[in-house]
C-alpha cells in the first residue's frame, strides 16, 4: 500500500512538471485496479479487446479515448480480456463465451470466444462500465472448422458459417443470435447476453465457436448435427463495443489477449477570470490561464478566441457568465467567470436660477438613488468642484451646489462602488436689473450745466447709481427707491459717460450715454474808417458763427449799442452800425442759449488836414504871370484844391 501511494505520488510530480506517465495493465484472468493520483484530472485511454481463440478466431477492438475526465482519488476497475482456448471452458476471461470438446479428433473441438477489455467506475457490475472493448468470436470445431467474427466498434461481425451457422454479432441494445445447428438438430449456438459471449452448440465431433465478449456478447455458433462424422459448426459472433464520446476505435485490431493502457495527460490547468465588477461604459477585461488554444463564449454571442479579450462600453447585455475552453495537445479543459454589473446611480438635478447674468447666487440641488449609497458629487462648468468625502450619505439624500454663475455644468455622481452617473444642467439667470438713459446737453461749449436722467427697471429694488465720464460720482444711498423710478445727474460736461445701475441683490446693469454741446461761439468783427477827423461816418461790422443761432450783438465804444431783438439770425451772419466815430469798439454776441463771444476793434479816422502856400510875384504890374504854389497835409489824399481872389 505504501508503494502504491509513494507511486501515486511520483505519477503526480511528473504530471505537474509536464511529462506523461504511462501505465499498462495486461491480461492476468482477474479484476485490477488503478487509483488516480493526485492532481490529476485527465487520462488517455487505450483498450483492446481479447482475440478469439483459433488461427482464425475474430480479432478484437481497440478503442482509445484521449482526455478521458477523471478525478484524483477515484478508483478505476480494470477488466482485461484474455484470449478463447480450446475446447470445454474455453471462453477468454471477462465474458469469452465457450467451446466445447470433440469426443474423435482432439483437432475438432471448438474454440471460444475473446474476453472483452473494460474500465468500471463507480463499482464492479456491468452498468459500471464506461467503456467496452469488445472480443473476437471463437473459431468453430470439426473438420472444416471456420472463422470467428470480429469485434468491431459498434457491432461485432457475425462467426462464419458451415454446416453450422455463424454467431450474430453483439449489437449497442442486444446480445448476437446463437447460430443454427445443422438440419435443426439441437442445441443450435446460445445467444449473447449483456457482457457475455453465448456458448458454441454441441456436437460430438464438431460444436460451435464461443461468442466473443463485449457491451453485448456475440452469440455462439450452431452446432454440425449430421451423422457420426466431424463436418464444421459455425464460427461465434463478435461482440460489440462501448465508445466513449470523443473515442476512436479501430474494428478487428487485436490479434492477441486484450490490454488496457493509461497515460496520465496533461490537462490545461484553467483558470478564467475578470477585472470587474464593472461601472456602465467601463471596458470588461477577461483572463485565462493554461496554455495552447482558447475559446470563449459568453453572454449577447460573445466569443473569442484570444487569451484575454476585452469587451468595451458595458452595459446589462454583456453581464453573465463567460466560459473558456483551453486546448492544450488534444485535451480541452474549461473555467467559468461571473462578470457583475454595477449600476451608476439614479440622479436628479434640479437648477436654480442666478438673481442676475452677472450673479453667483444661483444652486444646482442634487439627488441620487440607488447603485451602492454613499455618493460623492463633483461638477465642471463656468465654475469647477470636487468636495472630499462623501456628498450624500444615503440613497434618496441630496446636496446642494451652490455660488453658481450662469452657465451649463456637468455634474458627476459617483457611488460608492465607484460606478458614476453624469448629467448635464443649465443655470439660468432671472430677468436683472436693467435701465435707460436720457440727457440734456449743456448749453454752451464747454459748460457743465447738462444733465442724464436715470432710469431704473426690473431686478430687486432699491438701486445705486453711479457713472464715469468727463465726471464721474458714486452717491452712498439708493438713489432709486423702485422700479423705474428716475435720479438725475447733474452738472455734466459734454462727453461719454457709462451709468451704472446696481440692485439690492448687487446685480448691476451699465449702459453708455453721450452728452453734446454746441460748437464754440466766436465773434468776428470788421469797421470802415471815417472819413474825416472828427466825424462819424464810419461803419462797425459784427460776424457769428457757432454756438445756436439767433445772435443778439451788443458793442461798446465811442458809441454803444444793444438792440432789442435777434440781430444775426443764422450763423456767419453779420450785423453792421452806421455813423460810427473812430475810436476802440469792445463787441459781443450772445446766443440763444445765452452763451456769450466777445472781440474789439478800432474804428481809424485821418489825421486832421492842413495846408501851406508860397506865391511867385507877377513880373509887372497889372501882369498876370504870378502863381501860388499850395501844399496839402494830413487829410486823405488825393486833394482838391480851390481859390478864391482876383481869379
Amino acid at each position: 500500500m505504501f508503494l502504491n501511494y509513494f507511486l501515486f505520488v511520483i505519477i503526480f510530480l511528473v504530471s505537474i512538471t509536464g511529462s506523461a506517465q504511462t501505465f499498462n495493465f495486461n491480461y492476468t484472468g482477474s479484476q485490477q485496479t488503478w487509483v488516480v493520483p493526485p492532481g490529476v484530472f485527465s487520462v488517455n485511454l487505450i483498450v483492446a479487446g481479447a482475440k478469439g481463440g483459433g488461427s482464425n478466431g475474430g480479432n478484437g477492438a481497440i478503442i482509445t479515448k484521449n482526455c478521458f475526465a477523471v478525478t484524483p482519488g477515484q478508483v478505476l476497475n480494470i477488466y482485461v480480456g484474455g484470449m478463447g482456448t480450446q475446447g470445454s471452458n474455453s471462453g477468454g476471461w471477462n465474458g469469452g463465451g465457450t467451446g466445447h470438446n470433440s469426443t474423435g479428433s482432439a483437432t475438432y473441438r471448438s474454440w471460444g470466444g475473446g474476453g472483452a477489455s473494460d474500465i468500471r467506475i463507480g463499482g464492479t457490475a456491468l452498468t459500471n462500465r464506461v467503456i467496452v472493448a469488445g472480443g473476437g468470436g471463437g473459431r468453430s470445431g470439426g473438420s472444416g472448422p471456420v472463422c470467428g467474427g470480429a469485434a468491431n466498434c459498434n457491432n461485432g461481425a457475425a462467426g462464419c458459417s458451415t454446416f453450422g451457422a455463424g454467431g450474430g454479432g453483439g449489437t449497442q441494445t442486444a446480445g448476437g443470435n446463437g447460430g443454427t445447428p445443422w438440419a435443426g438438430t439441437p442445441p443450435g449456438g446460445s445467444p449473447g447476453t449483456l457482457g457475455q459471449g453465448g456458448q458454441g452448440g454441441y456436437w460430438q465431433t464438431a460444436s460451435g465457436g464461443g461468442g466473443g465478449g463485449g457491451f453485448y456478447g456475440g452469440g455462439g455458433g450452431g452446432n454440425d448435427g449430421c451423422c457420426t462424422g466431424a463436418n464444421g459448426g459455425g464460427g461465434g459472433g463478435g461482440g460489440s463495443s462501448l465508445v466513449p464520446a470523443g473515442g476512436t476505435c479501430v474494428g478487428g485490431g487485436n490479434t492477441g489477449n486484450g490490454y488496457v493502457t493509461i497515460t496520465v495527460s496533461t490537462l490545461p490547468g484553467v483558470t478564467a477570470s475578470n477585472t470587474g465588477p464593472y461601472c456602465p461604459g467601463q471596458t470588461i477585461q477577461l483572463n485565462s490561464t493554461g496554455g495552447g488554444t482558447y475559446l470563449w463564449s459568453g453572454p449577447n454571442g460573445f466569443t473569442s478566441t484570444l487569451q484575454n479579450p476585452t469587451i468595451t462600453n458595458m452595459s446589462a447585455i454583456n453581464a453573465g457568465t463567460y466560459t473558456v475552453t483551453v486546448t492544450n495537445s488534444g485535451c480541452s479543459a474549461t473555467a467559468t467567470t461571473s462578470v457583475t454589473l454595477n449600476s451608476g446611480p439614479a440622479v436628479t438635478l434640479t437648477p436654480s436660477n442666478a438673481a442676475c447674468a452677472s450673479a453667483t447666487n444661483g444652486s444646482v440641488n442634487v439627488v441620487a438613488t440607488g447603485s451602492t449609497p454613499g455618493y460623492n458629487v463633483s461638477w465642471t462648468g463656468p465654475s469647477n468642484g470636487n468636495p472630499t468625502g462623501i456628498e450624500i450619505a444615503s440613497s434618496g439624500g441630496n446636496y446642494s451646489i451652490t455660488s453658481l454663475g450662469v452657465g451649463t455644468y456637468t455634474v458627476t455622481v459617483t457611488a460608492n462602488n465607484l460606478c458614476a452617473t453624469i448629467s448635464t444642467t443649465t443655470v439660468s439667470a432671472n430677468p436683472g436689473v436693467t435701465g435707460s438713459g436720457t440727457f440734456i446737453a449743456p448749453l454752451c461749449n464747454g459748460a457743465a450745466n447738462g444733465s442724464i436722467t436715470v432710469t431704473a427697471s426690473q431686478g430687486v429694488a432699491p438701486y445705486q447709481v453711479s457713472w464715469t465720464g468727463p465726471t464721474s460720482g458714486n452717491p452712498t444711498g439708493d438713489e432709486i427707491i423702485s422700479p423705474n423710478g428716475t435720479y438725475q445727474i447733474t452738472s455734466a460736461p459734454a462727453g461719454n459717460y457709462n451709468v451704472t445701475i446696481t440692485d439690492a441683490t448687487g446685480c448691476f446693469y451699465t449702459f453708455p450715454i453721450s452728452l453734446t454741446e454746441p460748437t464754440a461761439l466766436v465773434a468776428t468783427a470788421s469797421m470802415t474808417p471815417v472819413l474825416c477827423n472828427g466825424g462819424s461816418t464810419g461803419t462797425l461790422s459784427g460776424t457769428a458763427s457757432g454756438g445756436t443761432s439767433p445772435y443778439n450783438m451788443s458793442w461798446i465804444g465811442p458809441i454803444s449799442g444793444d438792440p432789442s431783438g435777434n440781430e444775426i439770425n443764422a450763423s456767419s451772419g453779420s450785423y453792421s452800425v452806421n455813423s460810427a466815430p473812430s475810436g476802440s469798439y469792445s463787441i459781443t454776441m450772445t446766443d440763444a442759449n445765452g452763451c456769450t463771444a466777445t472781440t474789439s476793434i478800432q474804428i481809424t479816422q485821418p489825421l486832421p488836414i492842413s495846408a501851406s502856400a508860397t506865391n511867385s510875384p507877377a513880373l509887372c504890374n497889372g501882369s498876370a504871370d504870378g502863381s501860388i504854389t499850395v501844399t496839402a497835409i494830413d487829410g486823405t489824399a488825393p486833394y482838391d484844391v480851390a481859390w478864391t481872389g482876383p481869379t
